[in-house]
């Protein structure tokens, strides 16, 4: 017979991991679209330099918006639980 106690555990880590990985997920997706945003920036900065004070404070927010969010990659699987709470 087994123990009910275990089976819930392990059920309880495997939406923990599941969440963990979905919060990264969201990270991972908000960090490539702040950088594809700051690219298109730049471009637009070369292209049209009459409105450098303003595309350089946009690209400026957009890379303090990068630092807040704390992206860490998920190398392996073991990373997770150095991750913890996420």
């Amino acid at each position: 017979m087994r123990d009910t106690r275990n089976a819930s555990q392990s059920l309880k880590r495997g939406i923990t991991t599941k969440w963990i990985m979905s919060r990264h997920k969201v990270k991972m997706e908000k960090m490539s679209k702040l950088r594809r945003e700051i690219i298109e920036l730049e471009r637009q900065l070369k292209q049209h330099p009459l409105g450098a004070i303003i595309l350089k404070a946009t690209i400026k927010q957009k890379q303090i918006e990068m630092k807040n969010l704390n992206f860490r990659p998920v190398v392996s699987g073991g990373s997770r639980r150095i991750l913890g709470n996420y």
